[in-house]
């Protein structure tokens, strides 16, 4: 199930309360954001298994205003990408658990003129949380003790009692559940 998800030359994309699943790391990733895209929305998504959570790629400029939010990743290379044809500087990246496999990275930024607002995420197990950029004063590196220790389904990454993710985010306008319809921040 490579590129689950593709948009090009259009404005106000919204990719909401997703499960995209790949049975095959090598397969792409689960949503990915293709030319001249304005205005676009990524939350509550719950990805498993795919080589990225989100690719943002070429010619995403103009002033996108995007937003990756409330999402749960768990990928092999890097949960968001952000190509060097992209522009990364009015892309917001928040309130995500980004769960990788040992390697790679969370947020993998090549727009090495720009950088996105990047802040309020958990990470765990990657090589490094953000190649490319900061990852924020406000980001968590800690085990986010989901549901599941390697979670498959939607449910297994719900945050046990005890998760240092919770209470960790940040409020953001137009986005304010997850993908069970939970209020969140």
């Amino acid at each position: 199930l490579g590129d689950v998800y593709k948009r090009q030359a259009t404005n106000n994309v919204s990719i909401d309360s997703l499960h995209i699943e790949s049975l095959d790391q090598n397969s792409g990733c689960a949503a990915q954001i293709v030319g001249a895209v304005q205005d676009f929305t990524v939350k509550n998504i719950v990805s498993t298994n795919s080589r990225c959570g989100v690719l943002l790629d070429s010619a995403i400029a103009n002033d996108p205003s995007g937003i990756i939010a409330n999402s749960s990743f768990r990928t092999y290379q890097s949960a968001i990408t952000i190509n060097s044809g992209a522009t990364a500087s009015d892309i917001t990246i928040k309130n995500n658990i980004l769960l990788g496999q040992g390697t790679q990275y969370g947020v993998y930024n090549m727009d090495t003129g720009s950088n996105p607002d990047l802040d309020y995420n958990c990470y765990y197990n990657w090589s490094a949380n953000t190649s490319g950029c900061a990852a924020g004063s406000h980001a968590v590196a800690a085990d986010p003790q989901l549901a599941a220790p390697a979670p498959a389904t939607p449910a297994q990454f719900a945050l046990t009692a005890s998760s240092p993710c919770l209470g960790a985010g940040v409020n953001i306008a137009g986005v304010s559940d997850d993908y069970a319809g939970k209020s969140r921040r």
